[in-house]
């Protein structure tokens, strides 16, 4: 190699290296991994609103003059919509609509809501239930006695016939409902009826974290997959604590809903069902 080969190769490579070019590389690369995202967090927005009921037909050229995205970005953004279980891609018939996202409000416990209630399929399939003793930190939770009798029920909940939620719930047996009730889509009126004295409140933590061999398998998982464990208390108007339950939710096809209202705008807020 001549001394001349040598510095045109030591230039080039200087070249290929510069970090303006590496900056805009990443730069670029960024972008359209952004634009990606945006249509992705779109078009699934779109899912869970029922904008694109199952069945609906995705087009790739007008969802790039849509949303105002490349194509690349586009095709992305449905392989990852995809990979997560919510489109179904085949040739000769497209992207299509293929699954749901299931919406719990935050004042909710479960959301068989009259449209989910209403899929083949669709139910709460109770998997447990036994009385057992109050271990001392659920009796703290309870407001009872470590050792006092409290009923343990897991339930197994489907909608359109795949399983979204594993819930376990403890009440203690001497506050347990003094009746039970049907189908009623209102957690607060549910309660009402339930009990016979009007609910308090509704205190929730959320977190997520990593499903267990049982609950892979009862949701259909993989072991480790993401979901949402949502514990809850329910207090009613004459402060006594009816209900600890914990949740899991299954990440991919669930999301949870909160909406508030200013103090001026209660009313209106009310009549649109805001919150609800």
């Amino acid at each position: 190699m001549t001394a001349t080969a040598g510095l045109d190769r030591t230039h080039d490579l200087r070249r290929v290296q510069h970090p303006r070019s590496v900056r805009t590389s990443a730069q670029q690369r960024g972008q359209r991994q952004s634009a990606s995202r945006r249509v992705y967090d779109l078009v699934r927005s779109s899912i869970r609103h029922g904008l694109a009921p199952a069945g609906t037909l995705l087009v790739e050229e007008t969802l790039t003059k849509q949303l105002l995205a490349s194509r690349q970005a586009v095709r992305e953004a449905l392989q990852s919509l995809t990979a997560d279980g919510l489109l179904s891609r085949a040739r000769g018939t497209g992207t299509t609509v293929a699954g749901m996202i299931g919406v719990v409000h935050a004042d909710q416990l479960m959301f068989l809501g009259p449209d989910e209630a209403d899929l083949p399929g669709s139910g709460i399939e109770v998997l447990e239930q036994r009385l057992l003793p109050c271990p001392r930190w659920l009796a703290q939770q309870l407001e009872v006695d470590a050792g006092d009798e409290v009923r343990l029920t897991e339930q197994l909940v489907r909608v359109g016939d795949e399983a979204v939620c594993l819930r376990v719930s403890y009440q203690p047996v001497s506050r347990l409902p003094q009746r039970v009730v049907g189908t009623v889509h209102d957690l607060a009126d549910a309660f009402e009826q339930a009990y016979g004295v009007p609910m308090a409140s509704v205190q929730s933590a959320v977190e997520a974290v990593a499903a267990d061999h049982g609950t892979a398998e009862l949701l259909g998982l993989d072991a480790g997959a993401p979901v949402l464990l949502r514990e809850t208390l329910l207090r009613s108007t004459d402060g006594l604590v009816r209900e600890v339950s914990f949740a899991r939710y299954r990440g991919d096809r669930v999301s949870l809903r909160q909406s508030s209202c200013q103090s001026s705008c209660q009313s209106s807020c009310q009549s649109s069902r805001c919150g609800a």
